[in-house]
């Protein structure tokens, strides 16, 4: 008896019809990868579930890629005419682009994601939930942790310290030398104030001799005559 042909036709139950198609999905892409390995061909396979989700595979750059290279054939080696080259060209393109960026953001979206559980580790080192704690040994891992963290902030607040007394050493070595120079400058003027006094003291008696010399000697008195 000869094996009984299964006779395909569309699964008219939603559900089975969806869970048919994604266990033969699989198995679709799984062929176009040996075809691909096995022929050294470019293959370029896009699938549409009934819920509309996408499933594409290339073997060699991207499924937009492949497209645009169906695209750009003569319309003899293509076989048939497709309408709208120029618009579905430019749709791809613009697909293609999307593809990259989408692509660049998901990498960094990886990146985000594996600092944000980096800190959260920290976090989780820094404020240790008990319930979470499964060992004696986590615990002292906890323990020498945090230990370290406050050794480090002590550390710090000392040289915190130190720095702030230095600076006001400096402050204080800076303002003695300016109360000095201001003692200084008032000496420095009383004694040229005493020494422009003598000066004056000086001139005026000068003046007062000049004086006297320019009068000249006095004539003495005659002698009164009798008539």
């Amino acid at each position: 008896m000869g094996r009984k042909k299964l006779v395909v036709k569309r699964i008219d139950n939603p559900t089975g019809r969806l869970a048919t198609y994604r266990k033969r999905k699989d198995g679709i892409v799984k062929k176009a990868a040996e075809l691909s390995g096995l022929c050294g061909t470019d293959v370029g396979l896009m699938m549409f579930s009934p819920n509309g989700g996408l499933t594409s595979f290339a073997s060699s750059g991207s499924v937009e890629d492949i497209f645009l290279r169906y695209l750009n054939l003569p319309d003899a080696s293509r076989g048939e005419l497709v309408e709208n080259q120029e618009v579905l060209r430019q749709g791809l393109e613009h697909v293609k682009c999307e593809a990259k960026m989408l692509e660049a953001l998901e990498e960094e979206l990886a990146v985000l994601n594996q600092q944000q559980a980096g800190v959260q580790e920290k976090i989780r080192c820094y404020n240790p939930e008990p319930e979470e704690t499964r060992s004696v040994r986590e615990a002292e891992v906890h323990i020498r942790f945090l230990s370290d963290a406050i050794r480090r902030i002590e550390y710090l607040k000392q040289v915190k310290s130190s720095g702030n007394q230095l600076l006001r050493q400096e402050s204080a070595s800076f303002e003695a030398p300016a109360t000095s120079v201001r003692g200084s400058n008032r000496a420095t003027n009383n004694s040229a104030y005493a020494i422009q006094k003598r000066d004056r003291s000086d001139d005026e008696r000068r003046g007062e001799a000049a004086q006297n010399l320019s009068i000249g000697p006095s004539k003495p008195p005659q002698a009164e005559r009798n008539v």
